[in-house]
């Protein structure tokens, strides 16, 4: 493909994505994305094995990426306070509780943390 017929292409893309944007036309410009955008191979995800090399479940992937990080990123040791945060209708404690119940394989409100992280750092979230 020479240069001028990429430019053309390139000018097209733009005018039907931009076109598409200003008229509220998801279809259109859905289509200007995927004409400019080159298609990839889907990836494919590498799941941890255990000795015996066998796949890992889920609660047990997140177990070891887990003590990964708490054996390679060490902070400051934190203690949480037993007294309950002003304002607030509950104690650490109970959150801890709580935040053990989020499952770490399902979403979470869009906006918020995923679940493995709420679970491996829920002392800090709760600051």
């Amino acid at each position: 493909m020479d240069q001028g017929s990429q430019t053309y292409q390139d000018q097209a893309a733009h005018h039907g994505g931009t076109t598409g944007f200003q008229q509220h036309e998801s279809f259109r410009l859905y289509r200007a994305i995927t004409r400019a955008c080159p298609r990839q191979k889907a990836k494919r995800i590498h799941h941890l094995k255990n000795d015996a090399g066998e796949f890992l479940t889920p609660p047990e992937e997140t177990a070891a990426y887990v003590q990964f990080i708490q054996d390679n990123r060490s902070g400051p040791s934190f203690d949480p306070p037993d007294l309950p945060v002003p304002g607030v209708p509950f104690n650490l404690r109970e959150l801890e509780q709580v935040i053990a119940t989020v499952p770490s394989t399902k979403a979470v409100v869009p906006g918020f943390a995923p679940g493995p992280l709420w679970k491996s750092q829920w002392m800090f979230i709760a600051e």
